[in-house]
């Protein structure tokens, strides 16, 4: 089991990353994953989610191109980590 304060981090840590482009829901996963210290689940992925989109750090828009839902750091949530 993952450490919920972290994986909120490392959401953010994985859209910091990449704050040139919107990462789809499974390429924050898969980021996240890969620094998640222990096998992520998508509840924890979740929850890590909707604890920063409630805060402000990350906002979720919809591309019309991909037709996906698509996430990305806020102002806020730039701030937060240093950018």
């Amino acid at each position: 089991m993952n450490d919920p304060a972290k994986l909120a981090i490392f959401v953010r840590e994985a859209l910091a990353k990449r704050t040139h482009l919107r990462l789809t829901e499974i390429q924050l996963f898969g980021a996240v994953a890969d620094l998640a210290p222990d096998k992520l689940t998508v509840d924890e992925f979740r929850d890590a989610v909707e604890w920063n989109q409630s805060r402000n750090y990350i906002d979720r828009a919809f591309d019309d191109d991909r037709r996906l839902d698509t996430w990305a750091l806020t102002k806020k949530g730039k701030v937060k980590q240093g950018l």
